[in-house]
């Protein structure tokens, strides 16, 4: 009795799986009446998926028959063979992300593994990959379950049904039914837009935005390998190397994009072109999280130029890129080849002439501990701690080698704009909009001194080279002189018809410069005050101001979006360098004079040659740059943003430590 009772409910169930399978044909013929998207007005091509659709009906029905007639021999031979029960749910069900995704088969119960009702004739590569998309159990999306199932069901073009392959795994996932063309289409298309999303926002440097787009393209490619969805093999790659750029650049995920980078270089069907630009980002990885152990770095390096120079040719920009890179990382381990490989380059070259997302270098260090905008950097005189301003009216004091924070100095009563080490690093200056100058001891972090400024903000603050005075900008239109060991104020410089925004000492200390919302750059004598000069060609507020380590030269920054390079001596102007595309907050040369830095409110740190006026490299903070300044030893550059991080990067290489 148990036996018939069997027998009618497994006959009963074969009955539903194969109503299904009817209407799975149905939906079919009905697909494959419809054009392809963007065929041509007139073509009636099926798609890939439909064109397979009837092989997969056979290979379903053959499910069946197979689940027929092996519980009919079993029950024949007194055993029970467990078939689960089929519980129909409509195409747009979602699944949770932990769900099971439904299958035909299954009532809970699990199945005797020596008791295999899968028998389907498969052969070739084709096998294996239905192989595994069969018994490999799959978890639905929380999106639309029937389009991703569809994405993800491989290409049976190709199969021949001339081998049987039985498998022993009795815990199937079919495929579903696609009940509506329209569903597969909306998803094909949306696709397609994230993927062009996130192209545009890595061209743009929207790196963080880019992210969540990449990985589910990504993951998309994943499953659709063999789909309408992406034709062309590279496009896992492409999204690859555009995922682990944007982990390098938001500093997110350095160990994730190392990853990604180490396969795509490392996996043999990868296209060339792709494989030689992962090299070239894993050169600047290494050299970032390892600066003092060039040996990896560069030989990644080499592996990318060599592959470059081989299938793209030795003038192309992607080949220069990664020779540009060998030269900076030779100069950085002070090797002797660098000339050779710089004598490779065209004298034009420059390397922001590359695309942003081949040559990009990374951030991949990021002190955090401001609540708000930083405004001020500086390093102490032996390199070895770097001293913070924000908005959050603290200055913070980090440990260069190590990104740790030291300490945090708290006593001002508004926004702290400027800071400064004194020459011989035990004190620390801080300007601020609460109208003080404050002065601290800086391996304490106690408050020494407070400088009243009547009642206007201050700017700005600088130390003489001599260390026994301070000059500070104010909102009063004014530059003043101070004894930095009193705290006394020793003189009121005026002649500016704004507030003045930047001032400093010449490296000799005999002279001033000050920066103004007057258009001007003015000079002035700091022993008497008297004004020497003024340059004018700013069409916009000046910012930024600084000398240059031999005095020689005068670099400028104005909301007119340009740095402008003066003769300190006669105050002709000699350069305007030109990149930015809003404000240029800060500016700061290289100790040897060589290199010239600017930030800017387009979220950008840029290098430029201090010679020939030639733009280097462009770093990307999140959000506008407000302070920059380098290492007393040249080696590396720190800058403050809007985004509350101050960044370290490698002044060699434009890489962040």
């Amino acid at each position: 009795m148990d036996q018939e009772l069997n027998l009618s409910v497994l006959g009963n169930r074969i009955l539903q799986l194969e109503e299904s399978i009817t209407n799975l044909s149905d939906s079919i013929r009905e697909l494959n009446a419809r054009p392809v998207e963007n065929e041509p007005t007139g073509s009636q091509a099926a798609s890939p998926i439909c064109r397979d659709s009837e092989e997969l009906v056979e290979i379903a029905r053959t499910l069946a028959s197979n689940a027929s007639s092996v519980a009919a021999s079993e029950s024949a031979q007194g055993t029970s063979s467990t078939v689960r029960a089929f519980h129909p749910r409509s195409s747009t069900e979602d699944i949770g992300p932990t769900s099971q995704q439904h299958n035909p088969f299954a009532d809970g119960t699990e199945p005797d593994a020596t008791h295999s009702i899968i028998g389907v004739p498969l052969t070739g590569r084709r096998r294996r990959d239905i192989e595994s998309w069969i018994t490999e159990p799959r978890i639905a999306t929380s999106r639309n379950s029937v389009s991703s199932d569809l994405l993800s069901m491989p290409n049976v073009a190709s199969i021949s049904l001339t081998e049987t392959s039985q498998f022993s795994d009795a815990l199937h996932t079919p495929p579903s039914t696609i009940h509506n063309q329209e569903d597969y289409d909306i998803e094909v298309e949306f696709i397609k837009k994230r993927y062009k999303r996130a192209k545009d926002l890595m061209e743009a440097s929207k790196y963080r935005e880019a992210i969540p787009h990449l990985k589910r393209t990504l993951d998309t490619i994943k499953v659709a390998e063999e789909s309408s969805v992406f034709p062309d093999a590279r496009a896992y790659q492409e999204v690859q190397r555009l995922l682990a750029t944007a982990l390098i650049e938001t500093d997110s995920d350095l160990a994730g994009a190392e990853t990604i980078l180490t396969e795509l270089f490392e996996t043999p069907t990868s296209e060339p072109s792709d494989r030689f630009s992962a090299a070239h980002l894993l050169s600047q990885l290494y050299l970032n999280q390892q600066p003092d152990d060039y040996t990896r770095a560069k030989t990644m390096c080499l592996i990318a130029v060599k592959g470059r120079n081989a299938i793209l040719g030795r003038t192309h920009p992607e080949t220069y890129a990664s020779i540009a890179l060998l030269c900076s990382i030779c100069q950085a381990s002070n090797d002797s080849d660098e000339e050779i490989w710089r004598d490779m380059l065209p004298e034009d070259f420059h390397r922001d002439s590359i695309d942003a997302r081949t040559f990009s270098p990374s951030a991949l260090q990021a002190l955090q501990g401001h609540k708000s905008t930083v405004w001020g950097v500086a390093f102490s005189p032996d390199g070895k701690r770097l001293a913070s301003g924000s908005e959050d009216w603290t200055i913070r004091l980090w440990d260069v080698a190590t990104g740790a924070a030291l300490q945090a100095l708290k006593g001002h009563k508004g926004c702290v704009r400027g800071v400064a080490f004194s020459p011989d690093g035990k004190r620390l200056a801080s300007s601020s909009l609460d109208y003080t100058v404050r002065l601290w001891d800086a391996a304490t972090g106690a408050a020494l001194q407070t400088l009243q400024d009547s009642t206007n903000y201050v700017y700005s603050v600088a130390f003489s080279p001599d260390g026994k005075r301070l000059v500070s900008g104010s909102h009063d239109y004014t530059v003043k002189l101070w004894d930095a060991v009193t705290g006394a104020a020793l003189r009121t410089i005026q002649g500016h018809t704004t507030w003045v925004w930047g001032a400093a000492f010449s490296p000799d200390g005999k002279r001033l410069v000050s920066s103004s919302g007057d258009k001007t750059v003015r000079l002035w004598d700091a022993a008497t005050g008297a004004a020497l000069q003024t340059l004018q060609g700013h069409t916009g507020y000046v910012y930024g101001v600084a000398f240059s380590p031999d005095g020689k030269r005068l670099a400028s920054g104005s909301s007119d979006k340009t740095v402008r390079l003066w003769d300190a001596a006669t105050g002709v102007a000699l350069q305007t360098l030109q990149g930015h595309t809003s404000d240029v907050w800060a500016v700061a040369f290289l100790p040897d004079g060589k290199l010239l830095v600017s930030g800017s409110g387009d979220n950008t740190v840029r290098l430029w040659d201090a010679a020939t006026g030639a733009a280097l490299q462009t770093l990307q903070h999140t959000e506008c740059v407000r302070g920059v300044a380098f290492s007393p030893d040249g080696k590396r550059l720190a800058s403050g943003s809007s985004d509350k991080t101050v960044r370290l990067w490698s002044a060699a290489t434009g890489a962040a430590l």
